[in-house]
């Protein structure tokens, strides 16, 4: 309640709804198992030295899991955009506005791009949340192997035999590492030429059949579906959503609800300061939640006590670490 009333004091406009779902929080961190990765070396995050995906991404343990599955770990200024709700608005005009800034400085920008996520905005997924799952997954770089239309230049990239020359994935649909391929990537861009799984409109092979296409099927999919929020995306526990629970998830990276939900605040609040537009946040609650924010596992030197204290290369006479407060002069010519 604190947080929320600190963000609603801070943005009026802001709309909170509670997702009240029938399930214990530790049987949800339960049915996350095995389910989610993240690309790091700190074995206390890990569930195991395997590796799932090259290079170095590790299926995390149940700490992870709960850490990241707890919401109030999201109630800030920052995170709190990971439970937007996603859903199209056809009466919001700044979508065109709005997604200039998120392409700024990129291909992207440019006004045929931007009609082609107005266009796939319409078919359910906000353009705005298109954009940054765009960004998430690294499209917006012209170079990235599944958005060139030119798989030889990243080394005539195959997959059974078929080039993958001419396709495109911007959301990295269906991208994936399986035994039949050296990488997710190009298993995404075999997905986009039709070569493997059935997409509407494949083969994408053109940028504007993939952000549309690809758009629809996140809508589709996904936002349709309940799974309407960034956390939903990536944990599918509602007892709303229309797939099972656990089952569904679009991403494996744990952290991408949380990076997507920055990119938001960012072009938002940073860049567009529409801290006056009416966000909605659809914000799960479990049951029997733990009556501390979970934390994530503690690596390295967990000692934190203090022996000394030393301004300016100087000691502070009579330390005592149960003391809290010290006053000390120096003179005004120093530096801060």
């Amino acid at each position: 309640i604190p947080f929320l009333t600190y963000l609603h004091k801070k943005y009026p406009n802001f709309l909170f709804k509670a997702d009240l779902i029938n399930k214990n929080f530790n049987d949800v961190v339960n049915g996350e198992s095995n389910k989610n990765a993240l690309q790091i070396n700190e074995s206390a995050y890990k569930q195991s030295e395997k590796i799932r995906e090259n290079p170095n991404w590790y299926t995390v343990n149940s700490s992870v899991n709960a850490f990241f599955l707890d919401p109030r770990n999201y109630l800030t200024e920052q995170n709190i955009f990971v439970f937007e709700d996603l859903k199209y608005d056809k009466d919001y005009n700044n979508y065109g506005t709005i997604l200039k800034n998120i392409f700024k400085g990129t291909y992207l920008e440019d006004d045929i791009y931007i009609n082609y996520f107005l266009t796939a905005g319409t078919y359910g997924a906000s353009p705005i949340h298109l954009a940054a799952r765009v960004i998430q997954e690294g499209g917006s770089n012209s170079s990235y192997a599944a958005i060139t239309g030119t798989a030889t230049s990243t080394g005539g990239l195959k997959y059974k035999d078929n080039n993958l020359d001419g396709f495109y994935n911007y959301y990295n649909i269906g991208a994936y590492q399986d035994g039949n391929t050296s990488s997710a990537v190009t298993r995404g861009i075999a997905v986009a030429g039709g070569i493997i799984d059935s997409y509407e409109g494949t083969p994408w092979d053109s940028r504007e059949k993939a952000i549309i296409y690809g758009g629809k099927y996140i809508a589709e999919a996904y936002i349709n579906n309940n799974q309407n929020t960034l956390y939903y995306q990536k944990f599918n526990t509602s007892d709303n959503a229309h797939f099972p629970s656990y089952t569904h998830q679009y991403m494996t990276n744990i952290l991408a609800p949380a990076s997507e939900s920055l990119n938001s605040y960012n072009t938002y609040i940073k860049d567009l300061n529409l801290i006056n537009e009416e966000f909605t946040f659809i914000i799960p609650v479990y049951k029997n939640m733990p009556e501390e924010f979970t934390t994530h596992p503690i690596v390295g030197d967990n000692n934190n006590n203090l022996s000394k204290i030393t301004i300016n290369n100087e000691e502070i006479t009579g330390f005592d670490s149960d003391v809290l407060e010290y006053e000390v002069y120096i003179n005004s010519n120093l530096q801060r």
